[in-house]
């Protein structure tokens, strides 16, 4: 995987969820706060712009909190840019979303970004998240000369290789995006004779090595996924559509019936299990369905957590990636967070969460939770 992130330099503003010293962007949690720690430092700051400079000013932090009412702001060195945080009404964590590491090894640097090559090879959605908790991203190639870049660089270290990109399939006609910007088709796009090739299982971009030996020059391919698949996978396959003709605890709503599976299982079986059922996780699109769902779980068991067909397509935005599965390059119309939620950017499915009066919130991917289909009448 290839590691990219921006130089920094130091002229401070502040705008609405996002403090920016020039290059360099905090995401703001309100009501949240970092724990205490050996890593943690806490320091005198009359306002957060002024706790970001001194975060920002640290090499090792990535992460920083702040209180205007005792003017308190806590430094965190650990370079972990997604540490545990806990509620807190007054605090603000600050999430530095560009940020390169001080000691950065095996690192290359064009125009404003710095490229980290890490050989260690993992799935793709680990590279994804290593990337982001280095505080960057898998790098997206948007020129053809930073792309030249890095193919020269990538020839130079060793060209039989494959390396992970930013890029994710979708859709399986028109969905190869960069993951930082899923509702934006690629400016600048270098695929392989052939590629893409497999429109329903190969969801993921590499930058292909072997390609070289044959004149092609590093081109781009895409790559199967294997176990990694969290982001929806649109399988062409024929199957039934429509509600099961024997359908126990089913409710109807408007032009759709929801089954509410109380076996618990992760956010991919789910949404495969109501797939195979004919039907989709839930998406709840305006507030009037949402109210019927939410007294629906009340009454059958009122501190359940549900898994809903969301997915934070886009970790670096928490508030606008998360989208609906089946239609991922659009906003949803309707939420419902709960306080302080989304309240992780490495957790990436949502839920109605009951202890929450069920709002909705974002939770990792592998818990095991029940889950609630829905089928178009």
């Amino acid at each position: 995987m290839i590691f990219e992130d921006v130089s920094i330099s130091f002229i401070v503003f502040l705008i609405p969820l996002i403090v920016s010293i020039t290059g360099v962007k905090f995401t703001i949690e309100y009501n949240q706060q970092i724990y205490q720690s050996i890593n943690a430092i806490d320091v005198h700051s009359e306002s957060i712009v002024f706790c970001a400079m001194l975060c920002s000013d640290q090499d090792k932090c990535c992460v920083a909190s702040f209180e205007k009412l005792t003017s308190s702001c806590r430094i965190d060195t650990s370079e972990n840019c997604s540490i545990s945080t806990y509620t807190d009404n007054g605090w603000d964590v600050m999430h530095r979303r560009l940020y390169v590491p001080p000691s950065c090894t095996d690192c290359y640097s064009y125009a404003t970004s710095t490229y980290k090559v890490i050989e260690d090879t993992v799935d793709w959605q680990t590279a994804r998240n290593n990337c982001y908790n280095f505080g960057g991203k898998l790098v997206e190639l948007e020129t053809k000369e930073e792309n030249d870049f890095i193919k020269d660089t990538l020839t130079d270290r060793n060209a039989d290789n494959i390396y992970f990109l930013g890029g994710y399939k979708f859709n399986a006609n028109d969905g190869i995006r960069w993951i930082n910007t899923p509702s934006q088709a690629m400016t600048f796009t270098d695929m392989a004779k052939g590629e893409p090739n497999n429109p329903t299982t190969e969801m993921c971009l590499g930058s292909y090595g072997p390609e070289n030996c044959k004149g092609i020059g590093g081109k781009l391919t895409e790559i199967e996924t294997y176990e990694e698949n969290e982001f929806i996978n649109n399988e062409v396959k024929t199957r039934n559509t429509g509600v099961p003709p024997s359908c126990t605890d089913c409710y109807s709503y408007a032009t759709s019936t929801y089954k509410v599976m109380e076996d618990t299982v992760d956010w991919k079986t789910a949404r495969d299990n109501c797939y195979n059922l004919g039907g989709k996780l839930v998406e709840i699109e305006t507030k009037d369905e949402n109210d019927f769902i939410k007294s629906t779980l009340t009454i059958r068991n009122a501190d359940a957590i549900y898994f809903l067909g969301g997915y934070k397509f886009n970790m670096f935005n928490a508030n606008d990636g998360i989208r609906w599965i089946s239609t991922p390059s659009q906003s949803m119309t309707f939420i419902d967070m709960g306080p302080g939620e989304p309240s992780n950017p490495t957790e990436m499915c949502l839920v109605s969460y009951g202890p929450l009066g069920f709002h909705w919130a974002d939770v990792p991917c592998d818990w095991l939770l029940s889950y609630i289909c829905e089928f178009s009448d």
